[in-house]
């Protein structure tokens, strides 16, 4: 069963091997970190949020929330280990690991992300709970993985989160190479409905990519599985990994050095180290070429080729290069998969598409009919 394996990284420095993320537990603190579901409604759907009221939202979180659910139960102070039992390692990265986990109350699987507070003198602490709050305002989105709490000990921060057993966008677009204008558009209105969940709340998730976005189940559906002639279904993807996010008041948030993965990057990303709503826009333009094409917008390449190109040149050639809509393996796509594709990479962000905007684009929509 997979998980997001891959998500642990993208905005971390190279991969070494993991030293053991699981530390012997001391005394615990459990970090429930959930708004009650009328107040997350408000704050994402229904009503404007100003930047102030967004602001405080995220500050004014409770720790310990009365608003949880009763499976699993979550007292105000306790030990991961006294609710749950550790299972198989579904990915692990430079920070920490990813496991399986049942909670022992009720039987129920779910994942923990056991991540080491301290790398080598630093204190990852308070970057770690920055990355709990904001996913947490977010979780009840349905294309956002669901938080269900954070618990603490003296080693570790352990986010216990929905289970996710369909494997991450990248592995199908490994198997399957690229995907019909359909499949793409099926997809992609899972990103850009997250995407637009977050900057609804002026949240910029800040590493979009196909490893970022898991499948909550089977796709191509059972169903079609079977019986060939029967839909593959819309694909059930969800946002994970909250750990390159930043909360944006003004629209943009200045940031030292460079996070994410180069390929995805945004061309202001690189020049001014600014994360911004409309960075995850210009990712998920990349995304939607890689999809349909596999390949990418500014290399008439694989992502074979694409490593073979230092990524110091992938930077330039993003900043200066031109989108390749005009090569062969943009033969076959619709006037519309491209127009798309160019408004979503325009270099100019105040002239980019935004992502709510993207989803009433009439490729996306004529595809769900």
């Amino acid at each position: 069963m997979q998980l997001h394996a891959k998500s642990l990284r993208g905005c971390n420095p190279p991969q070494n091997t993991v030293q053991q993320a699981l530390c012997p537990p001391a005394v615990a603190r459990s970090w429930l970190h959930r708004l009650p579901p009328v107040q997350a409604s408000a704050a994402l759907v229904d009503a404007p949020v100003s930047q102030r009221q967004a602001y405080d939202n995220l500050q004014q979180l409770p720790l310990f929330s009365e608003h949880l659910e009763q499976e699993p139960s979550k007292p105000l102070l306790g030990n991961f280990f006294d609710e749950f039992q550790l299972g198989e390692t579904l990915g692990q990265g430079s920070y920490g690991t990813v496991r399986a986990c049942t909670h022992v109350a009720s039987g129920k699987e779910y994942a923990v992300k056991i991540l080491c507070k301290h790398k080598g003198n630093e204190d990852r602490s308070e970057i770690i709970m920055r990355e709990v709050r904001l996913w947490a305002q977010l979780s009840q989105h349905p294309t956002i993985a669901e938080l269900l709490g954070a618990y603490e000990d003296a080693n570790n921060i352990f986010i216990v989160q929905e289970l996710l057993a369909g494997g991450d966008l990248q592995g199908l677009l490994d198997a399957h190479g690229t995907l019909s204008e359909a499949e793409a558009a099926s997809a992609m209105r899972g990103v850009l409905s997250a995407l637009a969940a977050c900057h609804a709340a002026d949240v910029c998730y800040g590493d979009v990519k196909p490893a970022n976005f898991m499948l909550a189940s089977m796709w191509p559906s059972i169903q079609h599985v079977l019986d060939p002639s029967k839909p593959k279904g819309e694909m059930p993807l969800r946002a994970v990994d909250f750990g390159c996010a930043q909360f944006c008041p003004d629209g943009c948030s200045l940031v030292q050095g460079l996070s994410g993965t180069p390929v995805y990057m945004a061309p202001e990303v690189i020049t001014d180290h600014c994360h911004s709503l409309s960075m995850d826009v210009w990712a998920s333009g990349v995304m939607l070429y890689q999809m349909l094409t596999a390949q990418f917008p500014f290399w008439d390449t694989d992502m074979a080729g694409l490593g073979r190109i230092h990524p110091r040149q992938i930077l330039k050639d993003v900043q200066g290069g031109k989108v390749l809509l005009d090569v062969q393996a943009c033969a076959g796509l619709s006037a519309d998969a491209k127009d798309l594709i160019a408004k979503m990479l325009v270099k100019d962000p105040e002239q980019r598409i935004t992502a709510a905007q993207a989803l009433q684009h009439p490729w996306l929509q004529q595809q769900q009919q």
